[in-house]
């Protein structure tokens, strides 16, 4: 059995004096050719063989072969370093074990994450988060002391691109599937305090302008400005930004621009649904109405603020002393002091006074902004179900063939009940 890698690399007078042999094989000899390139093979060579295409390893499949190895070589490692060699191998098992080879030598027989990361110019997840966490935050301050420890380190800026889109992608997974989302090994706790201080709109937008940073970068004068332009237009480009500071009314007519949403045509009209109450317009807070109103609609309330407005209920008003209560299990993330803080300076703007939040965490049957949003959401959804239902050609559906209205294929005229 003869094998041949990469018989692509064969000049043409090689193929020639081998096509004789190949045409005439002696019965007890097999050639096995290999070849990432099949389009350079000569017609004359294919024509003769048998052609297997083998699809690229899954990352899953390289770890197990991995975990196999290292231990009958004597070699001790953690899943999450050979996690990272194997996306960094791309679905070649050769190219891992490559990879392998050099983590050995450089980690002395013991790979550990922090060491394969530095050996092949990855982002650590620390570096990750507190990118993701300055982003969520318009913590530009932030952001660019982490990014300058990251160029003392001389990272890659291809590659921490790469980490910050494959967190990205974990986060959007986590958002409709958290089991999903959290199938990797490494720090499910930041990643679940993580999605919780991001919306799933948040997290699309910033992947969309990661993959065009990425396409970019070597556009730019340098790797490192088109590595800060990239993360300066993720603060910059909020799904919120265009309606901050406008009245509930204004947000809903220019949501389209905000949440870069350009779908045109003709959608399903649902019938305007009444609140339960009026919010208060004057910039006071007495009821829950008013606190949903003030957490859709306040200036300067973003990021992690934001979220922690959004996941509090409104208890009681006392002088300048405001109530809140959190559910028992809020985040980590969501309660610190400094969220607290700027929602406490954010009122104080919002109705002209200075106040001071008290929070409470237990068990509530009062709503908060984020349930009331998604309360108002589903009675439009159901009302424009109604309606599609009373149409001619639906309703013809139904009585024919059974058909009913899928409420994912629903695109309402409103992003946010908000």
């Amino acid at each position: 059995i003869y094998l041949f890698d990469e018989i692509h690399m064969l000049s043409g007078h090689s193929f020639n004096a081998f096509l004789k042999t190949l045409e005439e094989p002696p019965e007890h000899v097999k050639f096995l050719m290999a070849t990432t390139d099949p389009q350079k093979l000569p017609v004359t060579v294919l024509s003769r063989c048998i052609q297997f295409n083998l699809r690229a390893m899954d990352n899953e499949e390289i770890v197990d072969q991995l975990e196999k190895i290292l231990p009958d070589e004597n070699v001790t490692f953690e899943p999450a370093a050979i996690n990272a060699i194997a996306r960094l191998s791309q679905g070649s098992m050769r190219d891992a074990l490559s990879i392998v080879d050099q983590a050995i030598s450089y980690t002395q027989s013991n790979l550990n994450e922090a060491a394969v990361r530095d050996m092949l110019g990855m982002l650590s997840h620390d570096f990750i988060y507190s990118i993701l966490y300055a982003v969520a935050n318009r913590k530009t301050d932030e952001l660019f002391k982490v990014v300058e420890q990251m160029f003392e380190r001389s990272i890659n800026i291809e590659s921490a691109l790469d980490d910050l889109l494959l967190k990205l992608h974990d986060l959007g997974l986590h958002k409709v599937a958290p089991k999903l989302g959290e199938s990797r090994p490494d720090n499910v706790d930041q990643l679940r305090e993580l999605a919780a201080v991001m919306t799933e709109e948040e997290i699309q937008l910033y992947y969309q302008i990661g993959l065009l940073g990425k396409r970019d970068l070597k556009l730019a004068p340098t790797a490192r400005i088109g590595l800060e332009m990239t993360l300066l237009r993720m603060i910059a480009f909020h799904p919120d930004s265009q309606s901050e500071g406008k009245t509930a009314d204004e947000s809903s007519a220019v949501g389209g621009k905000a949440n870069l949403n350009t779908t045109q045509g003709a959608q399903p009209q649902p019938t305007q649904t009444a609140p339960a109450a009026a919010p208060n317009q004057s910039g006071e807070i007495q009821s829950t109405e008013d606190w949903c109103h003030f957490a859709s609609t306040a200036p300067n309330l973003n990021g992690m603020a934001k979220q922690f407005a959004n996941q509090v209920s409104f208890a009681s008003r006392e002088g300048n002393k405001i109530v809140l209560i959190a559910p028992p299990k809020a985040s980590s993330a969501i309660m610190r002091s400094s969220n607290l803080e700027t929602v406490e300076k954010v009122i104080s703007e919002y109705i002209g006074q200075k106040v001071v939040l008290k929070v409470r965490q237990e068990v509530t049957e009062i709503a908060t902004p984020d349930e009331v949003a998604a309360k108002q959401r589903k009675e439009i959804e159901n009302s424009a179900i109604e309606r599609i239902k009373q149409e001619e050609i639906p309703k013809m559906l139904q009585q024919e063939f059974g058909a009913i209205p899928d409420p994912k294929s629903i695109q309402l005229p409103i992003d946010n009940p908000k």
